[in-house]
C-alpha cells in the first residue's frame, strides 16, 4: 500500500495542479497569506501557495491519510512540495537561456485547459439548475447531457512503434498572449461557446447557446462567481466580479502553466536516455540476454500460456518456447465467438447435461443434442442466400470505429433501432475474400493477421479483445491430451482438431468449434518448437559478430503472427516503460539527485514548517 502511495505522490509532483482553489483558506491572524513559509533556492513559497498545494493533496489522497500517520503524510507531502519547486527552478534556468522555449501551440493548450476548466465548473451548475427547475435528465440540451458509454468501441490497431524522441527547440520562441486578451475573451464569449473537448467529437450549437440557453448559462456563471465571492469576502479580499474572477482565470493559468513547464524539462531530461544511449543497440541486444536468462513461470492463466519470461507486468510477456520432455508443443489459436442467440441458450441450459461437471453419460447426450439443435437452424446472410447449420448462426457487428453497427426497422410509431446482423456464412466469405485478394504470397502470418483484425469486427468474445497478452499471442494450448487448462475441454480439443490438420497440410485453415458458449471460428495463428527464441542466443556467432547477429535476429523475428511487433521493439518498449514510462526510473533519479543537491547546500529552507493541524485547519479539513 505505501509502495502505491509513492508512486501516486511521484506523478503529483508532475503536476500539482491544485485545482480545487483557495475557497477553504481560514482567516488565522498568525500568519498572512503572503507570508513567506520556506524558500527552495531562490523561489520563495508562501502559505497562500502552501495551503494550495496541500488542499490538493489532501483532495486527492485524503483515503490513505487513515492507513498512515500524521507524519508519514506530511513528509510525502513536503518531499511533493520540495522536488516540485527544485524542477520549476531549474526549468526556468533552462527557459531563461533559451534551452527550452514555449509555442504558440503550447500558449494555446494552456488557455485552452484554462477555458475547459471554467466551462466544466459551469456545465455542472447549469446542469443543476435545470434538473432542480423540473427538466428532466433526457430533456438537457446536448451539450449538457451524459456522455453515453454503454457502447464501448473495441478497434483493432496494427503495432506502431513509439521511440522517445530528443525535443528539438531549434525554432524561435513564439511570445506569451496577453493575459488581458485571454481573459477578455473568457469572459465575454467562451462561458457561453466554448469547451474544447466537446467541440473535437461534436459541434456546438452555439447561436442556440446564444439566444435560447442564455438565461440559464447566466444563472449558472452568477452562482459560479458567488461561490468565488464568498471566498474572497471570507479572506478579506475584494470580491466584486471582475476582481474574483481574475483572480480564478490567474491562479488556473498558473496552475496549467507550471504543469507545461515541468512536462518540458521532463522531456527534456528523458531525452538523454537517446543521448546516452540507454535505448541503444547494446542495452537492446543486452537486456534480451537478460531476459534469456532469468528464471522463467507460467503466466497466471495457468497452462493456457507458453512458459514465459517476466518483463515489466503481467501483460507483456516474451514467449519463452519451453520444451516438456520433448513430448508435445504448444500451439496458438485466435478465435471469433458467436454466441447462441437467448431463445437456444435458454433452451439449453434447461438441459440435465448443461453442467460440464455432471456425469460423462448425461454431458456426451447432451452434445448430441446440443448439436442436433444447431444443426437444424435456418438463416439467410447478406446476398440473400439461404444458409444452414453452423454457417446460419448470426450475430452484431462493429464497425471501422469499433461500434456496433444498427439500422433502423419499421415505418411511423413502429419505428425502431435494432442491432445489424450478419451470419457466420458472411464472416467466413468476408475472410476468404481478404486471403484472396493476398494472392498466392500470402504467408501464415499474413492470414493470421488478417483473421485477428476481423475478430475485433465480429467476435462476441469482447473480453479477449481487450486482453493485450490473448491479442499478442492468441490462445496458447498444448498439444497434451487432457491437458485443459482454464479453457473449457470442447474449446481445446476442437483446437488440437485443428491443429492435426495444420500439421497435416501444412497449411491454416478455419475451422468451427462448438461450446456452451456458441460457436467459436477458430484459426491456429502459429505452432513453436522448443527453445525457439532461445535459440536466437543459441545460434548466434562469437565476440562482436555473436553480438550483432542478435541484433540482426531481434529486428526479424515477430513476437507472434499476430502482430507486427519485433522482439527488438519489444525489448526497446519494455525499456522505455522503466526509464520513462508512468513509474519511470530515469527522470525520478535525476529529481531525486537536484533535491538531494539543494539540501547539502541548504537551499531548502523552512522560515514556518506548517503542521499537520495548521495545514488542515487552513483547508477546513
Amino acid at each position: 500500500m505505501k509502495k502505491k502511495l509513492l508512486s501516486i505522490v511521484i506523478c503529483l509532483c508532475i503536476c500539482f495542479s491544485f485545482l480545487t482553489g483557495c475557497s477553504l483558506f481560514s482567516t488565522d491572524d498568525s500568519y498572512k497569506d503572503d507570508d513567506v513559509v520556506m524558500t527552495v533556492g531562490a523561489t520563495e513559497i508562501t502559505r497562500k501557495d502552501l495551503v494550495a498545494q496541500y488542499n490538493n493533496f489532501y483532495s486527492q489522497y485524503y483515503q490513505y491519510f487513515m492507513y498512515y500517520s500524521q507524519d508519514d503524510m506530511m513528509n510525502l507531502f513536503y518531499d511533493a512540495v520540495e522536488s516540485r519547486a527544485v524542477i520549476l527552478e531549474k526549468a526556468n534556468e533552462l527557459l531563461d537561456d533559451e534551452t527550452i522555449k514555449f509555442y504558440e501551440e503550447d500558449w494555446n493548450d494552456i488557455w485552452n485547459k484554462v477555458y475547459d476548466f471554467v466551462n466544466t465548473q459551469l456545465d455542472t451548475i447549469e446542469k443543476s439548475v435545470l434538473l432542480q427547475s423540473g427538466v428532466k435528465e433526457d430533456e438537457l440540451p446536448e451539450r449538457l447531457a451524459s456522455e453515453d458509454d454503454s457502447e464501448k468501441a473495441y478497434v483493432y490497431k496494427d503495432y506502431e512503434p513509439e521511440e522517445v524522441e530528443v525535443p528539438d527547440y531549434s525554432n524561435e520562441a513564439d511570445p506569451e498572449p496577453a493575459f488581458e486578451d485571454k481573459y477578455a475573451y473568457l469572459k465575454n464569449t467562451a462561458i457561453f461557446t466554448y469547451n474544447a473537448e466537446k467541440d473535437s467529437e461534436k459541434d456546438r450549437d452555439t447561436q442556440n447557446i446564444l439566444n435560447e440557453e442564455k438565461p440559464t448559462r447566466i444563472v449558472a456563471f452568477n452562482k459560479y462567481i458567488e461561490t468565488l465571492s464568498l471566498a474572497a469576502k471570507a479572506a478579506g479580499k475584494d470580491h466584486d466580479l471582475d476582481s474574483v474572477l481574475t483572480e480564478e482565470v490567474e491562479r488556473l493559468y498558473k496552475t496549467y502553466y507550471e504543469s507545461e513547464l515541468y512536462t518540458k524539462y521532463q522531456e527534456y531530461v528523458e531525452g538523454d536516455i537517446v543521448l546516452d544511449g540507454l535505448l541503444g543497440k547494446d542495452a537492446i541486444v543486452s537486456k534480451f540476454i537478460e531476459l534469456m536468462n532469468k528464471d522463467t513461470q507460467s503466466n497466471a492463466n495457468e497452462e493456457n500460456y507458453i512458459k514465459v519470461v517476466t518483463a515489466t507486468d503481467s501483460e507483456s510477456l516474451i514467449l519463452y518456447h519451453n520444451e516438456v520432455d520433448g513430448n508435445y508443443t504448444y500451439f496458438t489459436v485466435q478465435h471469433i465467438l458467436v454466441k447462441f442467440n437467448a431463445e437456444t441458450s435458454e433452451t439449453l441450459k434447461q438441459h440435465v447435461g448443461y453442467l460440464s461437471t455432471v456425469d460423462s453419460i448425461y454431458r456426451n447426450e447432451y452434445v448430441a443434442y446440443r448439436n442436433a439443435l444447431v444443426s437444424a437452424l435456418t438463416g439467410v446472410d447478406q446476398n440473400g442466400t439461404d444458409v444452414s447449420g453452423l454457417d446460419a448462426m448470426d450475430t452484431s457487428f462493429r464497425d471501422a470505429e469499433g461500434y456496433l453497427v444498427k439500422e433502423t426497422v419499421g415505418e411511423g410509431e413502429d419505428e425502431k433501432e435494432v442491432l445489424k446482423k450478419v451470419t457466420v456464412a458472411d464472416i467466413l466469405k468476408d475472410f476468404d475474400t481478404q486471403v484472396e485478394a493476398l494472392g498466392a504470397g500470402a504467408t501464415e502470418r499474413d492470414i493470421a493477421m488478417i483473421f485477428n483484425k476481423l475478430s475485433w469486427k465480429y467476435s462476441d468474445d469482447t473480453g479477449s479483445l481487450s486482453d493485450k497478452l490473448s491479442n499478442k499471442i492468441g490462445f496458447t494450448i498444448s498439444s497434451e491430451v487432457d491437458n485443459h487448462g482454464s479453457f473449457v475441454i470442447d474449446f481445446t480439443n476442437g483446437a488440437r482438431e485443428l491443429y492435426k490438420k495444420y500439421k497435416d497440410t501444412g497449411k491454416a485453415t478455419v475451422g468451427k468449434v462448438v461450446t456452451d458458449y456458441g460457436l467459436h471460428l477458430m484459426l491456429v495463428t502459429g505452432a513453436y518448437e522448443a527453445g525457439a527464441i532461445v535459440d536466437i542466443i543459441n545460434d548466434a556467432g562469437d565476440g562482436y559478430e555473436k553480438f550483432e547477429d542478435i541484433f540482426t535476429a531481434l529486428n526479424e523475428t515477430y513476437v507472434s503472427n499476430m502482430t507486427n511487433q519485433t522482439l527488438y521493439h519489444y525489448v526497446y518498449d519494455m525499456l522505455k516503460e522503466e526509464l520513462v514510462g508512468d513509474t519511470g526510473t530515469y527522470f525520478t533519479k535525476i529529481k531525486n539527485q537536484l533535491v538531494s543537491e539543494y539540501k547539502e547546500n541548504e537551499d531548502i529552507v523552512y522560515n514556518h514548517k506548517m503542521t499537520y493541524a495548521e495545514l488542515s485547519k487552513a483547508i477546513g479539513a
